[in-house]
């Protein structure tokens, strides 16, 4: 299965479902499972092309790549981390039965990031 590839400053995210069975024991089917407001990004897009606006006064067209955009801003997000938005959150795909969401780095609200081993 190969995931669609996000662009400039776009996140995939695949969210966290709640749990399958009730705290009595009852089976609860996928179709009435709550969705949580959290999730885990699957794929980030490369970064948000800055505007001279954006980019500030010193940098000026020189700067330009050689396609002729201004810098990009890195991602603050990476695959692999937590992230937590809000009930009303970007735009849901569906790849291979699967649904996603993709949205803008900017909608998110926390990222937790994995513990990393030493």
């Amino acid at each position: 299965m190969s995931l669609p590839q996000p662009m400039f400053d776009k996140v995939l995210i695949q969210p966290f479902m709640g749990p399958d069975e009730s705290e009595g024991g009852i089976l609860i089917p996928e179709v009435a499972r709550k969705k949580t407001n959290s999730g885990l990004v699957v794929a980030v897009g490369p970064g948000k092309a800055l505007t001279p606006h954006e980019a500030g006064p010193l940098c000026t067209p020189s700067m330009l790549s050689g396609n002729g955009h201004y810098p990009i801003q890195p991602m603050h997000v990476e695959v692999g981390d937590t992230v937590y938005f809000g009930e009303y959150f970007g735009h849901p795909i569906d790849v291979d039965g699967i649904t996603y969401i993709v949205a803008s780095e900017a909608e998110l609200l926390a990222v937790e990031k994995p513990d990393k081993e030493a």
